[in-house]
């Protein structure tokens, strides 16, 4: 009986590497969530208080097989969205971040938006095995302190006891792809590839995220969009993937439970906030 994940993916913080998950909600079991937010801070004088408007909003968690979120203020604008039944099962996932000049004083506007997915797979085989996930993301950056960050990682279903508290040991490195306006402008697609072993008999976990981040500081930066809402997606690329059957932990319609039993055995942060006063 594998071991219940009521501790998973306490390690994602240091999985993002820098701060993007610092303040995130964190799955800790198989599903989606999507997280978005905006902020406008402005002065009308040099010596006026700060003045502005927020907004966030967070959907999904443990248990949900797909999330969407948007949403739309002074200046700002955001989309976030996943569903768990892409290719091989593994999280398909979406995000947008978008600035423009709200022409209020003089002042900043930031945009974020975070996707992750969480699932989760039974190795059948006798052996130990050998896989290779490759994930692909096709984006559009425009402006110049705009980014996106998208991120892989695969850890063991086990729970140790680490300094930090429990936790699920890694498989193999997490494997990224970060893309900044300032060296990278215009539309791109790029992809990347983590391979691990698994044990006989072993389950082990696919975490994936995607952050889209968007800013603009009166005289300053350029208004701007954070687009990879054309999705990130993954997908085995080597190894027997017959031998890997999805745990599915979410409520799946009629017509998608079919469709995966159809396949038989085929595998199946955040947010970042930053701040700038005028």
């Amino acid at each position: 009986m594998k071991q219940k994940m009521s501790f998973v993916l306490l390690t994602l913080i240091a999985l993002s590497g820098a701060s993007n998950f610092a303040h995130a909600a964190i799955l800790s079991a198989p599903g989606i969530l999507v997280d978005g937010s905006g902020k406008h801070i402005f002065k009308q004088c040099s010596t006026c208080p700060d003045e502005g408007s927020s907004d966030s909003d967070t959907k999904g968690g443990n248990g949900v097989g797909s999330a969407e979120t948007t949403g739309v203020g002074n200046g700002f604008s955001w989309l976030a969205s996943g569903t768990l039944l892409g290719p091989n099962g593994l999280p398909v996932l979406k995000a947008r971040a978008e600035v423009v000049d709200p022409l209020q004083g003089l002042g900043s506007v930031t945009a974020n938006a975070t996707a992750q997915g969480l699932q989760e797979y039974h190795y059948s085989g006798v052996q130990d095995g050998t896989y290779t996930i490759t994930f692909s993301v096709n984006g559009l950056l425009d402006g110049d302190d705009e980014s996106i960050d998208a991120g892989l990682t695969v850890l063991s279903s086990e729970i140790i006891q680490g300094a930090d508290g429990p936790r699920h040991p890694s498989l193999a490195p997490t494997t990224r792809i970060t893309k900044v306006a300032s060296s990278t402008n215009g539309s791109f697609s790029e992809s990347s590839s983590v391979s691990f072993t698994v044990g006989a008999g072993q389950d082990f976990l696919v975490q994936e995220f995607l952050i889209a981040s968007a800013l603009f500081v009166d005289a300053s930066s350029l208004v701007g969009t954070a687009d990879a809402a054309h999705t990130m997606t993954a997908s085995f690329t080597a190894g027997d993937v017959s031998l890997l059957t999805p745990v599915v932990a979410v409520p799946i319609p009629a017509a998608l439970g079919l469709m995966l039993a159809g396949l038989g055995a085929v595998g199946c942060i955040a947010r970042r906030r930053i701040l700038h006063n005028a």
